[in-house]
């Protein structure tokens, strides 16, 4: 606890006297133009992707439609005595 309390003072003086910091970070060297090439290439790819996760999602939206047109014309086609019929199974079986 001491070593904490005597430390944050002197902390403080510290930052209070070097507020620039020591080390500075390296600067890009390469030109704007590579940059920029290098930005629409992965845009190019990310949008590629993109585009192609949403036409599977697109083809699973219409394969489930379909699927789901399927089992409500099976379900209106059932004859009335199944229905009536399965309603007096019984439930634990």
């Amino acid at each position: 606890m001491e070593n904490n309390s005597t430390n944050t003072p002197t902390r403080e003086f510290v930052w209070k006297i070097n507020k620039a910091p020591k080390m500075k970070s390296k600067t890009a060297t390469t030109d704007q133009k590579n940059i920029r090439e290098l930005v629409e290439k992965q845009f190019q790819n990310m949008s590629m992707v993109l585009f192609d996760k949403i036409n599977t999602l697109e083809n699973e939206i219409k394969t489930i439609k379909n699927r789901n047109t399927q089992l409500e014309q099976q379900i209106s086609n059932a004859t009335l005595q199944d229905t009536n019929q399965s309603i007096y199974d019984p439930w634990y079986l």
